[in-house]
């Protein structure tokens, strides 16, 4: 008898204690449904997480390529400084806006070729000419460095940079770029692309060392070859007094096809 009474009460009790919790969360208002991404946010997310094919999704699915990230920055900016080229380059293609002058500047002094080339592709204007702080040009900058930054090279010669530009060691393009490794056939373009443009094959650094010095001096028999066609000369001596073939000899390499190449033109 006592039971029978007892259970009906505590269902009571627990009824309103539930009803009491229910109450106060229901106190601080309706439970939202999870908050969807704007179109605009999920493109920010997308871009940051350097998802090119989703970022090209949204953008073709009315996304604004000129949205900014969650710090008030144009979106294109954050991927052109931040080196995040490829999705910099979407974004361009859907028409986002960008200060290219600048930013083709700084991706320059910052070594960053891949998005210097994106801006090429994208129409930058040439950046000015003027010299770093360790007195590089763009171009010398360019000229010393890999495959990325050679393909920029062109760019900034057909636009009138300064082909006989030194650096305080005295380096010229054609120094830097014949000492660079590069493969023949990049080699081959550039050159004569410096040629076409009045570049001193002959010119030589603060220590009397020109460009075919510089490719002897990495036995890079396709460079000297290159060199000695488009009319370097093998008779040029350094402040040490070696000419290409003696300053080989002396650094000790055993190679005979730059030996020979060398050889051949200082009989000539």
């Amino acid at each position: 008898m006592i039971r029978v009474r007892i259970l009906p009460l505590l269902a009571i009790v627990g009824a309103l204690a539930f009803g009491f919790l229910l109450g106060r969360v229901t106190d601080r208002g309706p439970v939202a449904a999870p908050a969807r991404l704007s179109a605009d946010d999920a493109l920010v997310k997308a871009a940051k997480a350097d998802d090119e094919s989703l970022t090209r999704l949204l953008l073709h699915r009315g996304s604004n390529p000129n949205t900014l990230d969650e710090m008030g920055l144009p979106l294109v900016e954050w991927a052109l400084v931040g080196r995040h080229a490829p999705v910099a380059s979407v974004l361009l293609d859907a028409g986002a806006r960008a200060d290219m002058a600048f930013d083709l500047e700084a991706a320059v002094a910052r070594a960053d070729w891949s998005t210097a080339a994106v801006l090429v592709d994208h129409h930058a204007p040439a950046p000015p000419e003027r010299p770093n702080a360790q007195g590089r040009t763009p171009l010398l900058l360019l000229a010393a460095a890999d495959y990325a930054g050679a393909a920029v090279v062109p760019f900034l010669v057909e636009h009138g940079a300064n082909v006989n530009a030194r650096d305080p060691a005295g380096n010229t393009p054609l120094i830097l770029i014949a000492s660079s490794g590069l493969d023949n056939a990049v080699l081959s373009n550039l050159f004569d692309l410096l040629k076409q443009h009045g570049a001193d094959f002959n010119a030589a650094d603060a220590e009397g060392k020109t460009a075919l010095m510089a490719a002897a001096a990495r036995n890079d028999d396709g460079a000297v070859e290159l060199l000695l066609a488009r009319g370097a000369d093998p008779q040029r001596r350094d402040h040490d007094g070696d000419t290409a073939l003696s300053g080989y000899v002396r650094d000790g390499w055993e190679g005979h096809t730059v030996r020979d190449l060398l050889a051949a033109q200082e009989k000539k």
